[in-house]
Parts: structure tokens; sequence; C-alpha cells
């Protein structure tokens, strides 16, 4: 059997776990007294606290400490350690603190802990048989967000989690996935990591300890005074200042060290004076090994074989298991266990054996000869694997193994890397998947092992998943499965930003795909196109393209593809064309379910916003719904992106800030470079629209457009540049940018301004800088561009636009002509941009009357779309000045709801509770109370019962 999770509750709960060590908490009050803090809050709000510091500062006995205080104050404790050996366990550590507790719920309980979104969570924490469907990364986050929700529902949960620097990724994202979403939920986490250890997850541990929801605590050496009460305590009597000032010299102050010195020396029968500093023993860390090692020669060899076996198979190590592994009789195990408690290198606990430090089994475990480690570890794999232990766990054994030539070892890796993939760890999968691929394999398998490497790479490391598919190629012989691989081979270069080399890929594979096989010929020639439309525009690209045009559309995903990246090439060259080809690719649905956050899917979308589509958000919200649901952190990234900028044209502020932060989150989570292109820039854009220009400072800084540009894809990034200098008074700057965003758009064949209207962005600051004739000639060039893509937010903007920096009678006509052209479109802040700056035309053309109701609708809707304050400030002045005082509000009604406030009331109407809400729209309790807060003030009602004849029209 394996060796039970360190997940229970029941030691804390009963003392049966050992206090913390008075010794590592003396000079520790300021700490205690922030996680006494943090856990008698725990009732009203949620926190996580991490406590870093180096070896034997006193991080455990702290968490000890915590973990006190919450048994006295009614917490649930649940608690977890990392573990040096199991850093490839798929989420080892989560699986410690929920586990054994979903098993002690029984069948009715368990069933309500895993209600709803929670669901995704037994991926992790259930059975994951072959036939269930593979997770995405972030459905499996986003299921223990909500199990760890309902567990703290009836009491404050108190996560504790020791040996960060040791846990593994899944594990660490999902904290980083919790910390910012604890501040409602009745959860403390209390975590314990050394800094900048070898080998740790550091990505993921710097992104818990730079948020600004984490409370850091980094205990600090001892005083000479703390070091005397240390000392104190070993000595049975208080030590002489020189031998006080020599111990802590050579022990910096660490409690640890400063304990193991006295008690070494108390042993040795050392008095604490003087004339006793020459015989101390010099202690630091190695020095403790050498210390354990001593203990070890003099132990007999069933109890240092006992120590050995708990070092390789790790903490928590059930007595049975361990005796097995060191081939003691039960006798012959308790024996060793009493002898190694009394010389205090072990400690048994309920869930399994301990050592009194990690330090402790790092030094027994680094002194076992090279060749008996590696037998162990194999010994190890064989006697779990005969007990039924998670193959997980035979394999993290095999990871230590060399090469066997066993074709089990090779069964087992395998089905381990099977088993990760189901529970939303691509990257463990991959460490079983090379580590297999170190065996001797036949052809087949070895083709089989490569390509699913590969893949799962792909997400993971894209220089491994190109190694492993070019490898993979080598290995193939049928034309056809060479083609599929170079297929997968093309993204992984494309993402490198290898584009000559995507290119190659893509061209060579199109040679070697048969006839029959329509829909991999058209993915290929998809990823020709889509290197066009975003980064790469390769010379022979157009007659390529003209060719693909003519051909017949296909039903299949391939097919759908090509549609997509067709649609946006075109709509970049400004072609109206453009969106029935969109339409077609995405209509019904399928590309989205079958390709859910590829290049094609993306392009297809912005295509469609680009047009002012009517359906293309519903295409979209289904898309993050999925993505919710079962998709990865690169699936929800690219929905939430190209959903916010569907936001952003709709001028709806606060919903476009809210989905590009979330994918802004989840590319920082997920090391998604590919987000600082598009999700990065429009984020600063819609904060600039909000007039949040520190924002988007910093999202610019993250950004981080290089200098100088390459050719492409760089556009966006310098269009936000350019806007944001502009909103700070910078116009020359932002001038420059501007025509850098239009030579890197123009590079890839791009005119059409409802991509990127910097024609216009041109204009204005060469309107600001007294250029008159130059910015009309831009504003000009635009508006012939948006008249033929026929799209009304763009054209309304190049109206606008120019009608501004024409000004006079021509300029008033054209500015008549945007808010025309933007009534009933979706597209309100440009159409509240366009009554305000018409209305301010006709008060300066003396036309004081027709002004007030241009401005006041303008303001109106301005206020509506969440629109920066020197935006609402303009048109009140312009208002002002026409000898209106004040402007009406609108009167209650649900056009004043923010789509999300829409969704929400209609919920709350039909009888849903805010967590059955929270759960349908994956948003958090707190955005529905806020949603509805919001709602209840905006239509002047008090409660949901009210909501309903207000919200019977259909949405």
């Amino acid at each position: 059997m394996s060796r039970p999770s360190a997940g229970s509750t029941t030691s804390v709960r009963n003392g049966q776990r050992p206090a913390a060590n008075a010794a590592a908490l003396v000079e520790r009050g300021h700490e205690l007294v922030q996680l006494a803090d943090a856990i008698g809050s725990a009732e009203r709000r949620g926190s996580f606290v991490l406590v870093e510091g180096p070896a034997g500062i006193g991080k455990t006995s702290l968490l000890a400490a915590a973990a006190a205080m919450a048994g006295e104050s009614g917490r649930r404790v649940l608690p977890a350690r990392g573990m040096e050996l199991e850093r490839q366990f798929s989420f080892g550590l989560v699986r410690q603190l929920f586990e054994l507790t979903l098993v002690a719920a029984g069948g009715r309980r368990r069933e309500e802990l895993l209600s709803g979104a929670a669901g995704a969570a037994a991926a992790v924490l259930g059975s994951t048989g072959d036939q269930q469907a593979v997770l995405g990364d972030f459905a499996v986050l986003n299921g223990l967000f909500w199990l760890t929700a309902n567990l703290c529902q009836d009491q404050p949960l108190v996560l504790l989690v020791d040996d960060l620097h040791w846990a593994d990724r899944g594990s660490l994202r999902f904290l980083n996935y919790l910390l910012p979403r604890l501040e409602e939920l009745r959860v403390v986490v209390v975590g314990a990591a050394r800094q900048h250890e070898p080998g740790a997850e550091q990505h993921l541990l710097d992104l818990l300890t730079e948020s600004p929801a984490c409370m850091l605590l980094r205990p600090g050496a001892l005083s000479q005074a703390g070091a005397a009460a240390v000392l104190s305590q070993e000595f049975g009597t208080a030590a002489d200042r020189p031998f006080l000032a020599a111990c802590h010299t050579a022990t910096g102050g660490n409690p640890l060290l400063l304990r193991a010195m006295g008690r070494v020396a108390a042993a040795d029968g050392l008095t604490p004076t003087a004339d006793s500093i020459g015989l101390l023993p010099r202690l630091g860390v190695e020095a403790l090994g050498t210390r354990i090692e001593s203990r070890m020669k003099q132990l007999p060899p069933a109890s240092a074989g006992l120590a050995r076996a708990v070092a390789l198979l790790g903490t928590d190590t059930p007595l049975e298991l361990a005796a097995a592994l060191a081939g003691l009789t039960d006798e012959q195990a308790a024996t060793a266990v009493r002898q190694l408690e009394q010389i205090q290198l072990l400690r048994p606990q309920e869930e399994g054996l301990e050592f009194a430090h990690p330090l402790v089994r790092t030094a027994i475990y680094e002194q076992i000869p090279a060749d008996e480690r590696i037998a162990g570890h194999a010994a190890a794999a064989r006697l779990l694997a005969e007990r039924g232990a998670d193959v997980e766990r035979v394999a993290t054994h095999l990871l230590r193994v060399p090469v066997t030539g066993d074709q089990q070892t090779v069964a087992v890796l395998r089905l381990a890397g099977d088993r990760a993939l189901h529970r939303g760890s691509p990257d463990t999968a991959l460490a079983y998947l090379r580590r297999c691929l170190e065996e001797p394999l036949d052809q087949a398998t070895r083709l089989a092992v490569l390509g699913t490497a590969g893949m799962v790479a792909n997400g993971v490391d894209l220089g491994v998943a190109e190694r492993h598919l070019s490898e993979a190629m080598r290995v193939a012989t049928d034309p056809h499965e060479r083609a599929r691989l170079a297929y997968g081979l093309g993204r992984v270069l494309y993402y490198l930003v290898r584009y000559d080399d995507a290119r190659q890929v893509c061209v060579d594979a199109l040679q070697w795909v048969p006839p029959e096989d329509i829909d991999l010929c058209r993915r290929l020639q998809a990823g020709l196109v889509s290197l066009g439309v975003a980064v790469f525009r390769h010379p022979e690209l157009p007659a390529r393209v003209d060719a693909l045009r003519r051909l017949d559309p296909h039903p299949s995903v391939g097919g759908r593809m090509l549609d997509a990246v067709i649609a946006c090439y075109d709509g970049t060259a400004n072609d109206p064309a453009a969106v029935a080809r969109a339409e077609r690719a995405l209509g019904d649905g399928l590309l989205v379910d079958q390709a859910p956050g590829d290049t094609a899917v993306v392009c297809g979308w912005w295509a469609l916003v680009a047009a002012d589509h009517d359906g293309v958000m519903a295409s979209m919200d289904s898309a993050v719904a999925r993505a919710h649901q079962t998709g990865s952190f690169y699936s929800l990234a690219a929905s939430l992106t190209w959903r916010g900028l569907g936001w952003l044209h709709r001028g709806d502020i606060g919903e476009a800030v809210s989905d590009l932060r979330r994918s802004v989150e989840a590319a920082v989570t997920a090391q998604i470079e590919i987000a600082r292109l598009f999700s990065g820039p429009w984020l600063a854009d819609a904060l600039i629209e909000q007039g949040d220009l520190d924002g988007a400072e910093e999202i610019m800084r993250w950004v981080d457009v290089p200098e100088p540009q390459p050719p492409g894809s760089w556009y966006l990034g310098l269009y936000s540049r350019a806007q944001l200098l502009r909103a700070r008074g910078r116009h020359q700057a932002a001038l420059a940018a501007a025509l850098a965003a239009g030579a890197n758009f123009a590079g890839l064949g791009g005119i059409n301004p409802a991509f990127m209207p910097w024609r216009s962005e041109v204009a204005l600051c060469l309107h600001a800088v007294g250029d008159g004739a130059q910015a009309v000639r831009y504003a000009e060039e635009e508006l012939e561009l948006a008249r033929r893509w026929g799209a009304p937010r763009a054209l309304g903007r190049a109206l606008r636009v120019a009608g501004l920096v024409r000004g006079h009678r021509a300029g008033l006509e054209l500015l008549s002509d945007a808010v025309d052209v933007l009534a009933g479109s979706p597209a309100r802040l440009e159409h509240a941009k366009a009554l305000i700056d018409l209305g301010a035309a006709l008060r300066r053309a003396g036309r004081r009357a027709d002004a007030k109701g241009r401005l006041s609708s303008g303001l109106e809707l301005a206020e509506h779309c969440g629109a920066a304050a020197t935006l609402i400030r303009h048109a009140e002045v312009e208002l002002h000045a026409t000898g209106e005082i004040t402007h009406l509000p609108q009167p209650p009604g649900t056009g004043m709801l923010t789509p999300s406030e829409n969704r929400v009331a209609r919920l709350a109407a039909s009888g849903l509770s805010n967590r059955d809400i929270a759960q349908q729209l994956f948003v958090t309790v707190k955005t529905v109370e806020l949603h509805l807060g919001n709602t209840y003030r905006k239509l002047g009602v008090s409660g949901r019962e009210q909501l309903v004849p207000l919200l019977s029209e259909p949405s």
C-alpha cells in the first residue's frame, strides 16, 4: 500500500502534532502576532501569510504555532509539506491537503464538496480512469478553488503548507490562483519556503511573494540575547558572555544551529564558560551533516537502515513500508524507531515517520552511496507497485533510476504521464515521458512517446517541444505521420518566433499530405497564412492566399481554420468580404469547440470584432465558459483577450478591463509570452479609456516593447504607447510612436483602421502640435479606408477625428455624420465621444440649444460606459458653457446596467443564490455581490424580489 497523504486534520485537532519548538520561537513575537491576527480574522476574510527564510530559522516552528492557534480558535487545519523527492508528483501538495478530507467525508458529503464547478477537482483527488476526458490546467485549478470554497462554508479553514520550495508546479499554480481570491473566503493559507532553493519553481514562488495580497514574514537571525535564551535551554544554565558571543558568531544566530551546537556541547560535557570556547564544535550546515553522519555510524545496522529507507521514501512514510524497504521485521523496525527517536533524528507521527528537520533527511539521503541510492529507489518503485500505490508515486522513484531496459519501467512511466495529464499537470507528464525516452524503445513506441511528449511540451517548454517533435519527424517513416507532426512543430516554431523555420516546416509538410486528408492539408495552409496575419509576411504569401481563396469551402476543422485566418488576412487588408468568410468559419461553433484558443479561432474573432458583428460576443462567451469548464490557461487567456477587445470596442470599459486583466493574470501564471503582443496592449488601451494612466503605464512596462522593433508583431504595443503618451500630453513622442505602429502594421500588409486606427492617432498628435495640413491628410486617408470597410465604430471614429482636425463648417458636418453613423451601433463609447465633440463644436459655433442635447446625451453615455474623468469633465464644462447648470441623470432602467450586471441580475431574479450564480458565471461570490449592489442602486430597488418585473423583457 502507498503511504497516506499528509492531509489529515486529526493530529492537529487532537493536539498530537508536536508543539512549536520553544527555542525556534525566541524573538518571534512580531511573527506570532501577525499569524494570530490572520487566523483570528478568518471568520471575516481570508489571507495568505508566507514565512520565508533560510533553513533552521524557525519557519516550521512558526507553522506549528499557527496550527496550535488555529486549533484553539476552532479553525479547521489541513497541513501539507513539499518534499524534495516529490517535486514531479502532480499536485502532490494539493493532494496532501485535501485527499483524506474527501475520503473521510463519505458519499453524500463528498458529493456536496465536489458539486458544481468543484467537480473538476476530482481529476486530481478522485479516480482518473483512462476513459476520463483530459482537463486543462485552468479547469483543474478552478475546481480546486471551489472545493476550497465549499470546505470553508461551515468552519474557517487554515491551510498549512511547509517547504514550498519543494512543492510541485501544479500545487504552486493553485496557490497563485487562490491567492487573489482569498479575501472573500474564510481561508487562511500559512506557507513556509526557503529563498532561492536550487530546483525550486522560482517563477511561481516569486509570483506569490510579489503579490500585494501576500503578507511576507522574514524572521531574522537571533540577537545575542536570543541566542542566550536558546543556549540556556540546552545547558540548563546561563552562558558566559564570551562563550555566548562565540556561539552566536559560529552559528550566525540561526536557532537550529544554535540548538544543535548547544546540544552537542552539553553532551560532550562542556560548560558554557570562556574556558570552553576552544573546545566548541565548529558548526554550520555542513558540520550538522557531519554530526548526523557520526550518529548514523554509531547506530545498529537495523536503525541506520530504517533511517536510510525513510530518507529514500520521503517524509510521512508508514512504518511498515519503510521496514519492508529496509528488510526489517516488525519488531526490529519498532526498536529502530525508538532508537532514532531517542537521538532526535526521527519522530513518529500519526501520518507516518518524519525526520526532526528536513536538513536531517537531506543529510542522511546524501550520505547514501550513489549506487545504493539508485538501488534503493528501484526497490522502492517495485515495493510501491506491488502494494498498489499510485502510479505517479512509483514513477517518482523511477525518475531517479538510470536506464534499465525494462519494458515495465516504460509502461509505468507512460501510464504516469497519462495520469498526470488527466490531473491537469502537463509539466509533470512531460517529466515522466522524457525519462521514458531514455530507455531503449522500439521505433513505434519511441515515435508515439516523442509525439506525445512534443505535444505536451507545447504548453510547458517550447524548446523541449521543438526538440521532441523534430526528432519524431526524423523517426517517422510514413509521410502522412510526418505531416501530422509537422503541423504541431510549425505551431511551436511560431511561438518560438522562428517564423522562417515555421513556414518551411509547413511548406514541406504540404508535400507529404495525401490528397484525401483535406483537414490536415488545410490546417497546414492555415498555419502558413496565420504567420502573415500576426507576425511575418513572406513575399510569396499574397499569391498563396489568392490561390487558397478560390478553394471550395470544406466543413472540416482544418477547412474552418483556413477560412478564419484568410478572413483575418483579408480583414487587415480592408476587404469587406472577410466578414462573410469569418462567419462561415465560426458560425456553428464547431471551430471554437474543437480548437479552443487556436490562432485560427482568434483570427476569426478579430475579423468579426473589427466588423462590429452582432454574434461574435456570444461565440467568445461560449469559449470563455468552455475554458473555465475544461480548458487550459492558454485557451482561457486567448478567449478573455479577444472578448476583452470586444467589450472595449463596444464601450463597456469595466468589462474590458476585467477580462483583459484576467487574461494577463493567466498569461503570467502560465508564462504565455505572446500575451505581451495582444492582451497587454489592449488592457493598456482600456485603462487609458478608463482614465487610469498609471495603470496603463504599469502594464506597458510588462509589455516591454523592444527597441528597435522587429518587423511586424509589435504594432499594437506601439499604438498603445502612442495613446498613453498623448494622454500624458507628450504629443511629439506620441506622434513618433503612432508612426512606428503604422509602419509595423504595414509590414504585415495591414491598412484597415478597424484593426488599428493609427492614422487618426497620428492626426490627433499633429493637430495638437499645430500641423493642421498634415493632420487633415492622415485623417482623410483613414476616413477613406473606413468608408470602404463600413463598420460603424471605425467609420465613426474616422469621421469624428476628421471633423476635429478640419474644424469650421466642414468639421461640423463630419462630426454630425459621425454621430449618425454611430447611433444605434454597439460602439457606445465612440458614440459618446462623437456626441460630446459635436456638442462642443456646436457650442463654439453659437448653436447652444443644439449643443445642449448632444452634450447631455454624450455625457450620460460616457458615464454609463465608465469613461475617463477627463472626458466627463470636458462634457460638463462644455455643457455648463451652454448655460446648462446640471445634467439630468438617466432615469432608472435596465439600460443602465453593464452586461455583467444584467446577467447577474437575471440569474438572481430567477431564484439562484449568489453562490450558484458565481459558479455558473465562473466568477467569485464577491463579484456577484458587487454586481447586485450596483444593480440595486441603478434600478432603485432593495432586493431580488423587486428585480423580477424589471427584468421581464428578453435579454
